[in-house]
Parts: C-alpha cells; sequence; structure tokens
C-alpha cells in the first residue's frame, strides 16, 4: 500500500500553490548602464510609458510615477520569472522597495542566473 498526503495530491492537480510558498530568485533586474530599471504595472503601462519617452513627454513620465503606474527599482534586484516574452518579462520582486510586486520589464533589463 503506498502512503500519499491527499492534500499535497490536490494541490499538486489543482494548481494552486500555497500562499507561504518560499520562492528562490532565477533572475536579477540589470540597469544596463540607465542608473535604474523601469518597473511597470501592465502592459499597456509600460507600453505607454515608452510612447513618454519616444515622445519626450516629462509630463507624462511624472505623471506615471505619481500614479504608481510605473516605479524604479536598483540594478541588481532579485525577482522571480513568472512569464517571459520577447521584449516584456512578468517579474514579482523577491527584494528592495518594491518587494512582492509583480512587475512588468523590458526583457533586455532581466538577466536570468
Amino acid at each position: 500500500m503506498i502512503m500519499t498526503d491527499t492534500n499535497l495530491v490536490k494541490k499538486y492537480y489543482s494548481g494552486e500553490t500555497a500562499k507561504n510558498e518560499i520562492k528562490t530568485y532565477d533572475a536579477t533586474l540589470e540597469d544596463n548602464g540607465y542608473g535604474s530599471v523601469v518597473l511597470a504595472i501592465s502592459r499597456d503601462a509600460l507600453d505607454e510609458w515608452l510612447k513618454a519617452i519616444e515622445n519626450n513627454d516629462e509630463n507624462m513620465m511624472n505623471s506615471m510615477v505619481e500614479g504608481g503606474k510605473i516605479a524604479l527599482e536598483g540594478n541588481g534586484t532579485k525577482v522571480y520569472v513568472k512569464d517571459v516574452g520577447i521584449a516584456v518579462t512578468k517579474v514579482e520582486l523577491l527584494e528592495g522597495a518594491n518587494k512582492g510586486a509583480i512587475a512588468y520589464v523590458m526583457s533586455e533589463q532581466v538577466e536570468m542566473k
């Protein structure tokens, strides 16, 4: 007879994760010489940010930061990668000023370990 933990089996097959799950970092944020890494609350917010940069619209950039759509994080911040894309990567910050936040960053600023 094989002994199993039925709760563990249910959790595995249901796809749910424990709230206290310890995540190890699998990447760091790298500023690539820009001084900081831009974190966006959504892909749309990151697109809006890039358009503001392209148009040199400082008012829009300031508004996005003040409105909480954009934050900045330091170089070397450890993250857990949730979804990797060609241009944009979704991460969970494991340390830093925005610890615990889910954010979208430019994929070139995510250095896999």
